[in-house]
């Protein structure tokens, strides 16, 4: 089985490190849940940010060091999407009725695709990015 965290993010990195903490590390979680892969989908200013952040800061790569069990998560660029609207363009922001009816469908197609696979088990994150997503 493989363990997927998905995450919906905004401009607040953190959202990614806290969540896997709470899930795979937190000492007073009596079920630990460690995921071997990280996707993330945000809007191309919220990507720039975990680049940024988490992986150009090195700010993952010293979660991972801190945390031996998260050495071998997947969290690369190829595990970030982007928001898009109709014609395929990334998003910066969501800031119309059309362009939140866009995430959901986003949202929604990432979930169908990791849960083709009976081998997956899938934790969902909403925590980060407008409640409008």
């Amino acid at each position: 089985m493989k363990n997927i965290l998905f995450l919906v993010t905004g401009m607040t990195p953190q959202i990614i490190t806290e969540t896997v903490w709470a899930l795979a590390c937190d000492p007073n979680n009596q079920n630990l849940w460690l995921p071997d892969e990280i996707h993330v989908l945000s809007t191309q200013s919220g990507i720039e940010q975990i680049q940024g952040t988490l992986f150009q800061e090195g700010i993952l790569a010293q979660m991972k060091q801190d945390f031996p069990q998260l050495s071998q998560i997947k969290f690369d660029n190829d595990c970030l999407y982007a928001f898009t609207d109709a014609q395929g363009n990334k998003l910066n922001d969501l800031k119309t009725p059309e362009d939140n009816e866009l995430a959901a469908n986003l949202i929604c197609q990432k979930i169908r695709e990791f849960t083709e696979d009976d081998e997956v088990s899938l934790h969902v994150s909403i925590a980060g990015g407008r409640k409008t997503m």
